[in-house]
């Protein structure tokens, strides 16, 4: 990792009411919860970063999007414990504006405010201890071989790598400090990449938040990131990269599950702050 200072910027967008997701999820059905492990966790990795890198500092905007008020009451509880020197959060009512719009949200605020990352969070995923340590120490040490700001995704999608078997796909495989790396073509919304990289993309963003409004096309799920986000890999060259051993864990169906990584253990070991 560099010696330089490293700031970096997290827009995290939480809501526990309206669900995009319509299927049952395999950790839990009770939103709030998720909720409120997600967004533990994410901040105990946070947590995690600054302790074992001291000349980080981190600046978190929690975007509550019409979230019950057990949330939100929440929400106020972990500004209070998790403020420091080195971390500060602060929490933007966005007042029920929806799904694309809260995205939007996020992703102008780090447009706006970035500095030397950005990552935009989404509140179910579930974060190891150690994901944002790892995933911004792989950030910089393709830097420092390669001279590219690329798009870390510490969550690796098992319905991503399904979709390359068979195929003839130029991979990087980068032999991290602390685990294997494999390059990839498609990413949600939610990643890490510098302020630079984030910044040259916002017309794919809003190419995403318009296919996410309009959701459905004659009854069939739009395939979002296809048709924007994964542009940047598919046609700009930028490198993507996701650890071979998931570093965070998408709860949602069971599609999305790890198939090798016990999620349960983990999610137990995440204690709310109650």
């Amino acid at each position: 990792m560099t010696q330089e200072k490293i700031i970096i910027h997290y827009a995290m967008q939480c809501c526990d009411v309206a669900n995009y997701q319509t299927n049952d999820r395999f950790c839990t059905n009770n939103r709030t919860e998720l909720s409120k492990k997600s967004v533990t966790s994410f901040l105990n990795s946070v947590k995690y970063l600054a302790e074992f890198e001291p000349k980080t500092r981190h600046y978190i905007n929690i975007f509550e999007d019409n979230c019950t008020e057990e949330l939100k009451q929440y929400l106020k509880k972990c500004e209070k414990l998790y403020d420091s020197k080195s971390i500060t959060i602060e929490i933007t009512s966005l007042h029920g504006k929806g799904i694309a719009k809260s995205i939007q949200y996020c992703y102008e605020w780090l447009e706006f405010n970035g500095t030397n990352l950005v990552y935009q969070v989404q509140d179910d995923y579930m974060f190891t201890e150690h994901a944002l340590y790892y995933s911004v120490d792989m950030f910089y040490q393709l830097f420092q071989n390669y001279n590219t700001h690329a798009i870390i995704a510490p969550y690796i999608d098992p319905d991503f790598i399904r979709t390359y078997k068979g195929r003839s796909i130029p991979r990087l495989i980068e032999l991290g400090r602390h685990s294997y790396w494999t390059q990839i073509y498609d990413t949600s919304c939610t990643f890490l990449t510098s302020h630079h990289q984030f910044i040259k993309h916002k017309d794919l963003y809003e190419m995403f938040y318009e296919l996410v409004n309009m959701k459905t096309v004659k009854g069939h799920i739009i395939d979002l990131e296809n048709k924007s986000l994964n542009y940047m890999f598919t046609k700009r060259g930028v490198l993507g990269v996701t650890p071979i051993t998931g570093l965070t864990f998408h709860m949602q169906t069971a599609s999305e599950k790890d198939p090798y990584i016990d999620w349960k253990p983990i999610w137990d070991s995440i204690k709310l702050h109650d």
